[in-house]
């Protein structure tokens, strides 16, 4: 049966009388990726719950063990001491006691960790939620008000929300709010998930806490790498499926052969990879050589070269160094490989003794793949067709409001609630109801319907506000029943069409399959 259409409005009594974008509600912070309920009473695992600050701090008695989280974690009013450690004590002996087990935080967060003292007696100690972990399993679990911020003059390992240092282990499905901002003497590696990974994978994470570090030693060659997910990657280490969003910045103050680096996914980076990640944090760096990258800050090679594939910067970009060398670029800077990448933010450097690099892409090695990076508009960014070589099947998507209406992660779609649905009302009689279910009334302007994913824009809806709980219905044209508004159109669908309900910018909000 074909059907042709006409527009109905419907109106109901409102329950508010804000109006609010339509599309849906985003909730974030939230956890990109499922969580898989455990089985607490598995005997391989010999898992461990946890339900309070006490709980938590345990784990430094047993980190082979195996734990979950029972509860959400408040852990304000009390410095947080890092669980595993790798340091120098006062004697100057090699400790290290790092996490070797598993923790799955089952959708539950930590609020309120604070990391601003550190204890005089012990060099070299990171900080995080976990201090130093190897061949460990950390995932989904959530950081929120975090404040890891101290100055101090002394020797300090990586610095990172969950995990300070990392080796030969995963983190997936974890997120940190708040700020990682550290300010110590020699070499200062920080980041918003990790301070420093090897050998080590990161997926399905996010950082939107603002990472500040800087160097305050006025010695040779040391100086400070920060980054949005991790401040320095090395030796395989892996991110994928990730994002930032918090603003990135490394500065070293002076010294002979110092440098900054500053990425807004990584800092510094050696033989590690990037792929299906975004960032839209601003990013800066000065010192003597200062080098930042909207998903790089530096890429050397010493253990390999470093590849980014599938990723997108739409933050500012600054590089500044007063005495030495500068470079900045919308992806990264030096030696490496990048694959289809794309920027949209602005890149700036200023340099007063080498010549200052600036581009979408910053090449100072033997690397084929700049052509691979796209300059494009905010504007731009907003539209599929932009993305030709981007995967929108299993990678990328739009939502409609969210990350100013530039790609997202597929998996964002679980934490995204559609306010705006196509439904069977009555279709007997041919018609199809477009609903409001919030409890907020919604603008309808620039909204089209459509039976053609090839052209969304076949129908559009008229300028109204639907109400809360209120519909739009879709019916034959030409229908008798009392309407309160009509825009006539043909709009012809057959059972077993595939109707979207679409934005201006082309984004499909929802569908609905016509029944047979």
């Amino acid at each position: 049966m074909l059907i042709a259409i006409a527009m109905v409005i419907t109106m109901v009594p409102a329950l508010n009388s804000a109006t609010t974008e339509i599309g849906g509600t985003f909730t974030l912070p939230n956890f990109i990726a499922p969580i898989e309920i455990i089985d607490h009473d598995c005997p391989e695992m010999n898992w461990i719950a946890i339900s309070d600050r006490a709980g938590l701090e345990a784990i430094a008695d047993n980190l082979d063990g195996n734990f979950y989280l029972a509860a959400d974690i408040d852990l304000y009013g009390e410095e947080w001491l890092p669980i595993g450690r790798r340091h120098q004590d006062h004697w100057n002996d090699c400790i290290e006691r790092a996490f070797r087990g598993t923790f799955d935080g089952q959708g539950h967060v930590i609020r309120n960790m604070t990391i601003t003292t550190v204890n005089p007696w012990v060099n070299f100690r990171a900080s995080g939620l976990f201090g130093f972990a190897a061949g460990a399993d950390i995932k989904n679990v959530g950081l929120e008000d975090t404040d890891i911020n101290f100055t101090v003059d002394m020797l300090i390992g990586p610095i990172g929300g969950i995990v300070g240092d990392i080796i030969d282990s995963s983190i997936s499905n974890v997120y940190n709010t708040g700020s990682v901002s550290a300010a110590i003497l020699a070499a200062n590696t920080v980041g918003g998930v990790a301070g420093m990974i090897h050998e080590t994978t990161i997926t399905d994470s996010y950082n939107i806490a603002d990472v500040s570090g800087e160097n305050i030693q006025r010695s040779f060659g040391t100086g400070v790498s920060a980054g949005g997910i991790a401040g320095k990657a090395s030796q395989s280490g892996y991110i994928s499926s990730s994002f930032n969003t918090g603003n990135v910045t490394a500065v070293r103050r002076s010294g002979e052969w110092s440098f900054a680096v500053a990425g807004g996914i990584i800092g510094e980076a050696d033989s590690a990879s990037v792929t299906g990640s975004f960032n839209t944090g601003n990013v800066f760096a000065a010192g003597q050589r200062a080098f930042a990258g909207g998903i790089v800050g530096y890429a050397c090679s010493e253990y390999g070269r470093t590849y980014i594939d599938d990723c997108y910067n739409a933050g500012n970009i600054t590089a500044f160094s007063e005495s030495w060398a500068v470079a900045a670029g919308g992806i990264f800077h030096a030696d490496g490989h990048v694959g289809t990448s794309y920027n949209a933010g602005n890149v700036f450097v200023e340099g007063a003794f080498k010549a200052p690099q600036t581009g979408n892409f910053v090449q100072n090695g033997s690397n084929n793949g700049s052509s691979n990076v796209m300059p494009f508009t905010t504007a731009e960014m907003r539209m599929q067709s932009t993305f030709a070589d981007f995967d929108f099947e299993n990678t990328w998507t739009f939502i409609a409001g969210v990350n100013n209406g530039m790609p997202v992660l597929q998996a964002f779609r679980h934490m995204y609630t559609p306010t705006l649905l196509i439904e069977n009302a009555d279709f007997s009689e041919g018609w199809i109801e477009i609903r409001n279910s919030t409890d907020s009334a919604l603008s309808a302007r620039g909204l089209f319907l459509s039976n053609d994913a090839e052209n969304l824009s076949k129908l559009q809806m008229p300028a109204i506000i639907v109400r809360a709980s209120g519909s739009v219905f879709a019916g034959p044209q030409g229908n008798s029943t009392p309407v309160h508004k009509r825009m006539v159109t043909s709009l012809g669908f057959c059972a077993g069409d595939t109707l979207y309900l679409s934005d201006g910018a082309g984004r499909i909000l929802s569908t609905f399959v016509v029944p047979m």
